[in-house]
C-alpha cells in the first residue's frame, strides 16, 4: 500500500512539474516576442505590401494634431515617414519604437499620380 501511494505521488508530481514547465515556457516566450522584433529601415517599407505590419524605430521630427487623432513624422538613418495615430502624439525629438501597418493612397497632382506611403500606428512600444 505504501509503495502504491508513493507511485501515485510520483506520478502526480511529475505531471505537475511538466505543466509548470509548459506554463512558464509559454509565458516566457510570449513576453520575449517584443524583444526579438527588429525595426525595419524606413526606406525599405515601400518594398513591402500594403497592410504588412512592421516595427519602426526613429526620432520624431514633426507632429500634426487632429481633432480625435494625429500624425507625426518619424525619421531614421534611411529616411522618414508619416505615422497616423489614435494614441498620444510623441513630442518632436523623442526616440520611439512602434508597431504599425503600412498603408498607401494615390495622390493626383498636375496630371501625375503619386503613391503616398504612410503608417497607421498599432502600438507604441518604447519612448
Amino acid at each position: 500500500m505504501l509503495l502504491l501511494n508513493r507511485e501515485i505521488q510520483t506520478f502526480y508530481l511529475n505531471r505537475l512539474l511538466i505543466v509548470g514547465m509548459f506554463l512558464t515556457t509559454g509565458f516566457g516566450l510570449g513576453s520575449c516576442q517584443q524583444l526579438t522584433q527588429t525595426p525595419v529601415a524606413i526606406a525599405k517599407i515601400a518594398q513591402k505590401q500594403t497592410g504588412a505590419k512592421v516595427y519602426l524605430q526613429g526620432k520624431v521630427l514633426k507632429q500634426a494634431p487632429f481633432l480625435d487623432s494625429g500624425a507625426y513624422q518619424l525619421q531614421d538613418a534611411s529616411g522618414s515617414v508619416w505615422v497616423v495615430t489614435n494614441y498620444n502624439l510623441p513630442q518632436p525629438g523623442e526616440q520611439i519604437l512602434i508597431q504599425g501597418e503600412i498603408q498607401s493612397d494615390m495622390i493626383f497632382i498636375a496630371q501625375q499620380t503619386l503613391k503616398e506611403i504612410y503608417i497607421v500606428e498599432l502600438k507604441q512600444l518604447e519612448k
